[in-house]
């Protein structure tokens, strides 16, 4: 639970688990956690060179929202003040990752397959979105993406984004290749919080 009056998230599954000791391997095989509308299961090791198979599936992003929200409320338990801001970000709709984590814990990369259908954020839905992802220490990067709105409009994208131990500071590089057919103004301006006497197609 995250608070006073927040719902319980009850949660099952099976941890099959060997840890090598001198060389500070852990081994997972047939793990799986479930909730009632998401599932994810991992294979594989994590050490010194990872190599640790991760597929997540959820069919309500509003639980996986909750989840979240309760890690970082776990997070924020000695910052009163930082846990009275924290919100759930409202997405909803199905999504998808399938992945791996390889490299060493002190330098991991996780790359993957993210995809989701049905999507539903600030007001504007997203029927079908698909990118991949690599996330490391330093940088995260999005190739490949596709996304289509509600209205049909199209939208693709290539996007990368420096990072300094995990976290973007304003001093963070970002790249951004873009091309946008028949997307709405209306939809970019609810997507990106922005209020402008604006109307047609981009």
């Amino acid at each position: 639970s995250a608070g006073p009056g927040a719902n319980a998230i009850p949660l099952q599954g099976a941890l099959h688990l060997t840890y090598d000791g001198p060389s500070g391997t852990i081994t997972l095989a047939r793990t799986e956690f479930t909730t009632p509308h998401t599932n994810i299961k991992l294979d594989g090791s994590t050490g010194k060179q990872s190599s640790l198979s991760i597929q997540a599936h959820s069919d309500d992003l509003r639980e996986v929202d909750q989840m979240v929200l309760i890690a970082r409320h776990a997070a924020s338990a000695g910052h009163p003040p930082l846990r009275a801001t924290l919100e759930p970000t409202g997405i909803s709709g199905s999504g998808s990752f399938d992945g791996q984590l390889r490299g060493s814990m002190k330098n991991p990369q996780l790359t993957g397959h993210v995809s989701g259908t049905n999507l539903q954020y600030q007001g504007t839905t997203v029927s079908a979105f698909q990118v991949n992802v690599a996330l490391g220490p330093s940088e995260v990067t999005l190739s490949q993406g596709q996304l289509q709105t509600a209205e049909q409009g199209r939208i693709q994208f290539n996007a990368a984004a420096g990072l300094t131990n995990w976290a973007y500071t304003p001093q963070s590089q970002i790249r951004l290749d873009l091309t946008a057919a028949r997307v709405p103004a209306a939809t970019v301006e609810r997507m990106a919080n922005l209020h402008y006497p604006v109307t047609g197609a981009l």
